[in-house]
């Protein structure tokens, strides 16, 4: 089984959360909001991003690097 951007939920009962935590939160919150593109093409059709690697001749010189 292959999982990305896998989430557990919180913690039971009351729990602080650091500054860092915070900061990571509001991080990831932006990113869903403005980038969600990649994230909306791999769940809906993940074989595309795939077909424009393959025969794009900048990702067949990034594969021999």
């Amino acid at each position: 089984m292959h999982l990305t951007m896998a989430f557990g939920g919180p913690p039971e009962g009351e729990v602080e959360l650091s500054p860092r935590d915070h900061a990571g939160l509001a991080a990831l919150k932006e990113f869903q909001k403005n980038e969600p593109g990649y994230s909306a093409i791999q769940s809906t059709r993940p074989q595309t991003l795939g077909y424009g690697l393959a025969d794009s001749p900048v990702a067949q010189v990034a594969r021999v690097r």
